[in-house]
């Protein structure tokens, strides 16, 4: 990061490493106190952008035009309803989803990330998302089904990582996703019909399910079982780490 950002109860800290504002391109800021974004119109410049704390709105956002990766954690609601970040690339939310997310989802957004979103029940918003490349759910213990995905034709990337709850996968059939990670997911589905899922996607390439359960290899064995009398096995061969999720 080129810069960071201390905003405390009584004081703000602000350490740029030599820089002058406007040539500030990476920034993290923390906020230890109820805050709005107006201070951002210091940065016009800033690409890649990590907001934690106590933000109050995001109106100050959309100021920053060349804005391109956004990392949010926050702790109160926030409406995004007058959200314009026409240029964002990557987005990754740990925050309160409602009615006004949709507003990040421009023809420019190809990877989001939701994660440890408590009061999240219905992913049905993505399939505004029209554009998105990549999704990563990310420990979402209130959701049971996922996405439309036809409405999703550019997803090619999807990772699931503690979904216990998620009980309706069939949009997969129709999804266009090559490469999918399930692990501590779907906890209730049966190893045949995650199968019979993974048999009917007919753009998939590599599926890496080896920790579909914490502490159990049953459900995989049978999906490996019926992956193998069906000439398919090798789609379990895959390995969705960070880093080869990166690189996708």
């Amino acid at each position: 990061m080129d810069g960071e950002i201390r905003i405390e109860k009584k004081e703000t800290a602000v350490e740029l490493n030599g820089l002058a504002p406007d040539r500030v391109r990476s920034l993290r800021v923390y906020a230890n106190k109820k805050t709005d974004l107006a201070f951002l119109s210091d940065y016009p410049r800033v690409e890649e952008l990590i907001l934690r704390g106590d933000f109050t709105d995001a109106a100050g956002l959309n100021g920053l035009h060349s804005l391109r990766k956004l990392v949010m954690y926050l702790n109160l609601p926030v409406d995004f309803s007058n959200v314009r970040c026409d240029a964002l690339e990557i987005l990754s939310a740990s925050c309160a989803v409602d009615e006004t997310f949709p507003a990040f989802f421009t023809e420019n957004l190809r990877e989001l990330e939701l994660g440890s979103i408590r009061g999240l029940k219905s992913l049905s918003f993505l399939e505004q998302a029209v554009g998105l490349k990549k999704l990563y759910l990310n420990a979402l213990p209130g959701v049971e089904a996922l996405p439309d995905f036809r409405k999703l034709s550019k997803l090619f990337a999807l990772n699931i990582y503690e979904l216990h709850k998620l009980r309706d996968i069939e949009s997969l059939k129709d999804s266009a996703v090559e490469y999918l990670g399930f692990t501590l997911a779907a906890d209730k589905l049966s190893g045949t019909g995650i199968a019979k899922i993974l048999l009917a996607m007919e753009k998939l390439k590599g599926a890496d399910m080896v920790y579909m359960d914490r502490s159990s290899v049953r459900r995989y064995n049978v999906v490996e079982n019926i992956l193998k009398k069906e000439g398919r096995e090798e789609l379990l061969n895959y390995q969705m780490n960070y880093g080869d999720w990166e690189k996708l």
